[in-house]
């Protein structure tokens, strides 16, 4: 259950020694929560060059940091998204000074009930989605996902549902588009 950080991998704890968001945000291309023993939640986060860092900040805290960064409203994409497509929650991000949209995928599964507040979404880029496979034979419904820079993640979803997410987000970036919000 705990993640163990990976040698040569950058790991920002502390709230105070993040970088400086220019050096990092912009670069994004998905990130998912982890338990870090010692710490507790974090996520491991995946930049388009193929590198890695662990930054001490939950899913929900990341994904308010990286809406600030790019401006975005997570308010008001909320209630465009639920417009769309009368999903409320999990919104899409779409990044169009990149030409992205992140979107949220099952990353971890409530296994244990000692965690509490489980951030358990992660979020990829669709635009940086190479590969999606479904695991056969996992004791739960597991999908593998390989990014452009070969990265491979584990969403905790059926293929298909992965699919959908896919497919919503990429809707809702149309959507967007049609209604010259974005």
């Amino acid at each position: 259950m705990w993640h163990t950080l990976l040698p040569g991998v950058p790991a920002y704890l502390g709230r105070t020694a993040l970088p400086e968001d220019e050096e990092w945000i912009r670069y994004i291309e998905a990130w998912e929560p982890v338990y870090i023993q010692g710490y507790g939640n974090a996520c491991r986060v995946f930049l388009e060059c193929g590198k890695q860092v662990y930054i001490g900040l939950s899913t929900r805290s990341l994904l308010h940091r990286v809406a600030a960064y790019h401006a975005l409203d997570l308010q008001r994409l909320r209630r465009h998204f639920y417009d769309a497509t009368r999903q409320k929650q999990t919104p899409p991000l779409p990044i169009s000074s990149r030409g992205l949209i992140l979107f949220a995928y099952k990353a971890r599964s409530y296994e244990d009930r000692r965690w509490r507040n489980d951030g358990a979404m992660g979020y990829v880029a669709m635009e940086r989605i190479e590969r999606i496979d479904p695991v056969d034979h996992a004791p739960h419904p597991l999908t593998r996902v390989t990014l452009t820079s070969g990265v491979v993640l584990e969403a905790r979803m059926r293929c298909g549902n992965f699919r959908t997410r896919m497919h919503s987000a990429d809707y809702f970036k149309y959507y967007l588009a049609k209604h010259g919000i974005q």
